[in-house]
């Protein structure tokens, strides 16, 4: 099976994919328009049937699309435990979908659902993440051990749950002031951090006890 890459725009209307990733050159296989329910999209996620969740920070929506593009469901405000207010960062974990919210004031958090509930169009809240994330999630990422990672984008930090717990993360990565737009992790553990204060990458690895620090490999 090709590898794929979806790469989403905030400011415009589709989300372009590639695919073939692993050979000498990815390929343009084309575009997947957003429909105009959705604006200011901050968040995309695929699933394992190939549909495409997008979520829409000015609209407070967020939207299922299935392999062809064509509109599965809509989820708004009153489809949810949780106000949609400014839907922001998707990811999936196995049979469940992150979804981030914020920054407002009372309403930062990321929340995992079913992801077949998402499809019904009327999902539950599994878990709650908002102890500790305070200033606007932008990206979730997951290690090896199902640990979530939650990139904050006004402090410049990230913090790890438990899996399954939204209580008492425990701070990974203190940037100060740089903003953290996405975080992702390999399979060794590092921390790849997207700053756009910097305008750079950072690499961060385990120290075993406490905060990451910058790589120097």
């Amino acid at each position: 099976m090709a590898s794929e890459l979806y790469v989403l725009s905030t400011t415009g209307s589709n989300i372009t994919q590639y695919v073939d990733l692993r050979t000498a050159g990815a390929k343009l296989a084309g575009a997947i328009s957003i429909p105009s329910s959705v604006t200011r999209s901050l968040g995309a996620a695929v699933d394992a049937y190939g549909d495409l969740y997008v979520s829409g920070s000015n609209s407070d929506n967020i939207v299922v699309l299935n392999i062809g593009g064509g509109l599965v469901e809509t989820l708004t405000k009153d489809k949810s435990a949780f106000p949609f207010t400014s839907a922001g960062p998707l990811a999936i974990h196995g049979r469940d979908i992150y979804a981030g919210f914020g920054p407002q004031p009372g309403t930062n958090a990321v929340i995992s659902y079913n992801v077949g509930e998402f499809l019904t169009g009327d999902p539950k809240e599994i878990t709650l993440y908002n102890d500790g994330v305070d200033t606007g999630p932008t990206q979730v990422a997951f290690d090896s051990k199902g640990n979530v990672y939650i990139a904050e984008y006004y402090s410049g930090t990230a913090v790890k749950y438990a899996p399954g717990s939204g209580k008492t993360p425990t701070l990974v990565i203190n940037q100060g002031t740089s903003t953290c737009e996405g975080i992702a992790l390999d399979k060794d553990g590092n921390i790849y951090v997207a700053n756009s204060a910097l305008n750079n990458i950072t690499v961060y690895s385990p120290s075993g006890g406490g905060l990451f620090a910058p790589s120097t490999s």
